[in-house]
């Protein structure tokens, strides 16, 4: 949480496997920020454009050949 707004910071948090992403949001709001979760890139990057982001926790490896390169970039 901001301590100054009082809003929790926001944390992008990608990955491709439903049981992982499920652990890390758990993890993420736990520590008090509100999580954002994302299956795959297309999703991340909505994710991106829409929000004020604070944080990532991204998986390299995506499957299909590909990889949160390009959400870290726009990050």
């Amino acid at each position: 949480m901001y301590p100054s707004s009082g809003e929790p910071c926001r944390v992008l948090v990608l990955d491709d496997e439903p049981l992982i992403l499920l652990d890390l949001e758990f993890a993420v709001e736990d520590a008090g920020c509100k999580p954002l979760t994302a299956l795959d890139l297309v999703e991340a990057l909505a994710i991106v454009q829409n929000n004020a982001i604070s944080a990532a926790i991204l998986d390299v490896s995506l499957g299909q050949g590909q990889t949160c390169e390009q959400v870290a970039r726009t990050l």
